[in-house]
């Protein structure tokens, strides 16, 4: 990051080295680790996608629990999870409806309270959209208090729709239906899978920061990734500036030359 004059500007203005490059370059932008970007991965050896089996008896048990649940700490990949089963629960049901619940734990009291409130809007409004034997898909279930999820979930029963739910914690009358879990070698994997296509500059500044780290320690992966960004990020600006220089002194060299020989 560094500090910039704009032009008919009378102050100064922060300008991201990330403006300049890292958008188009950094394996780690936003766009390739959102939810849904990476193909799921299951946290055990050998770290293998979801078959088609394992998706067939994950979706018999929801449609006999009709509440069912995915269980796992912040940034181990539930939500990615969920968008790896969308195709799927869509064939399988008559409607689908999906929901994202937010949380902002750095907000004020009041504007903690306006965002709790909001989730619960969104989630009866989806609820009004519920079609019999559909599932609605709720990601962040603990962001509602628990008479809020009791109310929503009498209100979808009578439509006989199904829940799909992810939280960090299990919930009375929720079926546990997956855990999601991180570990070394699954941060490994997703990381090599994210920097396949980089330059091998970039490459191994990853996997030397990587094997720097006790990736044992990693609970959130997704804080992980925006880490790495700035990493990436530094790398990249470094060898623009060391490009530039470069540039510069071989113009200098050439006028030098030319100069002389004239």
């Amino acid at each position: 990051m560094r500090l910039s004059r704009l032009p008919n500007r009378g102050w100064l203005r922060l300008v991201l080295v990330s403006d300049l490059c890292l958008n188009s370059s950094n394996p780690f932008a936003t766009r390739f680790i959102r939810p849904g970007a990476q193909t799921y991965l299951s946290p055990r050896e050998p770290h293998e996608s979801l078959d088609s089996e394992s998706i067939a008896v994950l979706l018999d048990r929801l449609r006999r629990s009709h509440r069912g649940l995915i269980v796992g700490p912040h940034g181990t990949g539930k939500s990615t999870f969920i968008r790896t089963l969308q195709p799927v629960l869509t064939e399988s049901y008559s409607s689908y409806l999906h929901v994202q619940l937010s949380r902002y734990p750095n907000y004020s009291v009041l504007a903690t309270f306006k965002q709790k409130l909001g989730n619960v809007r969104q989630l009866f409004s989806l609820a009004r959209q519920a079609r019999r034997d559909g599932v609605i898909v709720l990601d962040g279930l603990e962001q509602v208090p628990w008479i809020v999820r009791w109310l929503f979930c009498v209100f979808i029963a009578s439509r006989r729709c199904d829940l799909l739910a992810t939280s960090h914690h299990r919930m009375r009358g929720f079926s546990e239906l997956y855990r999601t879990e991180l570990g070394p070698s699954l941060i490994r994997r997703l990381a090599n899978d994210l920097i396949r296509h980089s330059d091998e500059g970039s490459i191994a500044v990853v996997q030397n920061e990587l094997l720097r780290r006790d990736l044992d320690t990693v609970k959130n992966v997704r804080d992980l990734w925006f880490e790495l960004y700035d990493v990436v990020g530094r790398y990249v600006e470094t060898k623009s500036i060391r490009c530039r220089t470069e540039k510069c002194c071989n113009s200098s060299i050439v006028d030098s030359l030319t100069g002389k020989a004239d």
